[in-house]
């Protein structure tokens, strides 16, 4: 069973139907935020971090959770959509609490007092339906994503760790995380992956 379902826009313009078997009962929203570092030759990396290796074992961005449980009633995607909106302006989860913690997390694990990182989407929101093996249920979130670009001196402590990696976004080493959605033999989580495939993202990442 894909226990992964990214919604796309036409599933929502023609109200298709939820698959069957799937009974959502969380909303989620992570605003992921792309650190991306550029060294003194000019390549560019993305900071991936494998938060949680023994369970999980996957490269994330940073981004930060906004979660609640929520009985959906809706059985079509657009429907879900608008239960979802409601959900979460019943949670009080605002766009500007959502950035503001993203902000903070990142400024923490950098150890820096302002990283300056604008308020703008640098990309589209996206919403996918995931099932939790460790909880049991399905949950229905939005991505969300804001760009920082830093000098990678900021990183030298960081990267001591070696849960904390840095992806190039150029050449043949990006090429081959491009083609396995793999790096360093860990997988890149799906939606990181699916969305760093495409040609015009990494152009924004490399702009």
């Amino acid at each position: 069973m894909n226990d992964s379902i990214q919604i796309r826009e036409e599933m929502f313009e023609d109200n298709q139907p939820l698959r069957k078997g799937v009974k959502l009962e969380r909303i989620a929203i992570a605003t992921n935020i792309l650190v991306v570092a550029q060294s003194d030759s000019s390549t560019k990396h993305l900071l991936l971090h494998n938060l949680d290796p023994e369970k999980l074992n996957q490269w994330y961005p940073f981004f930060i959770s906004h979660n609640a449980p929520h009985a959906f009633a809706s059985g079509r995607y657009a429907d879900l959509l608008a239960e979802f909106n409601k959900a979460v302006d019943s949670n009080g989860f605002t766009e500007e609490s959502r950035f503001c913690s993203g902000k903070k997390l990142i400024e923490q694990k950098l150890e820096v007092d302002d990283i300056g990182l604008c308020k703008q989407k640098i990309l589209t929101d996206e919403y996918w339906i995931k099932f939790s093996v460790a909880q049991g249920i399905w949950t229905m979130y939005l991505f969300e994503y804001y760009k920082i670009d830093i000098n990678s001196d900021l990183l030298v402590k960081i990267l001591a760790d070696p849960c904390f990696v840095l992806l190039p976004l150029q050449g043949s080493a990006a090429k081959l995380w491009v083609e396995s959605g793999k790096y360093s033999g860990i997988n890149i989580v799906d939606n990181i992956a699916a969305l760093l495939k495409q040609d015009s993202i990494r152009d924004v990442l490399l702009a």
